[in-house]
C-alpha cells in the first residue's frame, strides 16, 4: 500500500483517521483510558481492530477520509447491534465465518486440479433449471386410467365428452364443476395438479409441493408444451397411462444466464461436488457434538416463504422490451 503515502493529502487524511477516538466518530479525546491503535490498524472500535488492508480496499471506491468514516460507522453499528441483540449477532457472525470457510475450501478444491469436462457436464445436468431452463407449462391433468389389456373405448368416449365440456372454463374451480357434470358411465375420472414440465418431460420444481406431485408419461409433456396460454384446455391425449385432458394454469418462459455467470456457477458446483466428502465428515462431527433444535412449525414457515416469494415475483414489473 505504498501509494497511499505518496501524496501529502493522503498522508494528512490517514493521520486524521489514526487520530479518531476509539469509541466513536466524534471529537478526538485524550485521557488515561484511551487505548492505542495496534500496529497495522487504522482504528479501534470497541474491541474490534480495523486493519489498514481493509481501508486500502475501500479507498478504491472513495477517498481515504470517506472510506475510513464509512468503515468506522459500520463497525459502530455492528457493535451497537451486538449489544442490543447478542443472539442475532452470534448467528450472523457464525454465518459469515462459515461462508468464508466454504469460499476458501472451494478455491482450494479448484486449485488442486483443473476442472474436467465431465465434471462440468455433470454440473450442467444438475443445474439445468437454473442455468438453461426451457419453457415449462404447469397443468391440471384430468385422466381416465385404462387397465392393462383393456381396449379403453369407454374411457376415451367419456374423456371426449369432458374435453368438449371444459372448453372455455375460466378457472380451475369452474373446470372441476364442468367435469363433475359430465356423465361418466362408470369410468373413474380423476384430476390432479402436475408440476411445470419441459417439452422433453423434465420436471421443474418451482415449489416444495412440486417435488411430491405425480408426473405423467412423456406424451403428456409434449401435449402440455403445445398449450400457449393459461386457461387453455387440450383435446383428448392418449398415453400409456390412459386418456387425458389438460388445462394450462401457468406458462413459465425459458431462462438462460450469460456465459460468464454460467461458467462461474458451474465451477462452483464442481468445487462443491469435490468438497462433499469433507463436508459430510464435518457435518457428522458437528452433529455428534452439537445440540440441534428444529422449529416444529418449519414446514408451515417454509410454505409461507414460498408464497411470499411467489407474490413478489408476480407483482414485479415485467422487463421492458429493447
Amino acid at each position: 500500500m505504498s501509494w497511499l503515502f505518496e501524496r501529502p493529502a493522503c498522508r494528512l487524511l490517514l493521520a486524521l483517521v489514526l487520530a479518531l477516538p476509539t469509541g466513536g466518530c466524534g471529537q478526538a479525546t485524550t485521557g488515561p483510558g484511551e487505548r492505542p491503535v495496534p500496529p497495522g490498524a487504522f482504528a479501534l472500535v470497541g474491541g474490534r481492530t480495523l486493519g489498514q488492508g481493509l481501508l486500502l480496499r475501500s479507498t478504491r471506491e472513495q477517498g481515504v477520509g470517506s472510506a475510513s468514516q464509512a468503515l468506522i460507522s459500520d463497525a459502530l453499528m455492528a457493535l451497537d447491534s451486538s449489544a442490543r441483540m447478542p443472539e442475532r449477532a452470534t448467528v450472523v457472525e457464525r454465518g459469515i465465518l462459515v461462508r468464508g470457510l466454504l469460499d476458501r475450501l472451494r478455491k482450494d478444491a479448484l486449485e488442486r486440479s483443473p476442472v474436467q469436462s465431465q465434471e462440468l457436464d455433470l454440473a450442467a445436468k444438475a443445474l439445468w433449471a437454473e442455468l438453461d431452463r426451457p419453457r415449462c407449462v404447469r397443468t391440471v391433468n384430468i385422466v381416465a386410467a385404462v387397465a392393462p389389456l383393456a381396449n379403453g373405448e369407454q374411457e376415451e368416449r367419456v374423456m371426449r365428452r369432458i374435453a368438449q365440456a371444459v372448453q372455455g372454463a375460466a378457472t380451475t374451480d369452474e373446470l372441476a364443476v364442468r367435469v363433475d357434470q359430465v356423465p361418466k358411465d362408470g369410468v373413474n375420472v380423476t384430476a390432479y395438479f402436475v408440476p411445470p414440465l419441459t417439452e422433453d418431460g423434465r420436471v421443474y420444481m418451482e415449489t416444495p409441493a412440486d417435488a411430491g406431485a405425480g408426473v405423467p408419461p412423456a406424451d403428456y409433456a409434449r401435449a402440455a408444451a403445445k398449450l400457449t396460454y393459461a386457461g387453455q384446455t387440450s383435446d383428448v391425449v392418449s398415453t400409456s397411462a390412459g386418456y387425458h385432458v389438460l388445462m394450462a394454469i401457468d406458462i413459465l418462459p425459458a431462462v438462460s444466464v450469460s456465459e460468464p455467470e454460467r461458467t462461474a456457477r458451474l465451477e462452483r458446483a464442481v468445487a462443491d461436488r469435490r468438497l462433499e466428502p469433507e463436508l459430510d465428515r464435518l457435518r457428522r462431527q458437528l452433529q455428534a457434538n452439537t445440540t440441534v433444535w428444529q422449529n416444529p412449525h418449519r414446514a408451515a414457515l417454509t410454505s409461507l416463504v414460498w408464497r411470499t416469494q411467489s407474490e413478489q415475483d408476480q407483482s414485479a414489473p415485467a422487463p421492458s422490451g429493447p
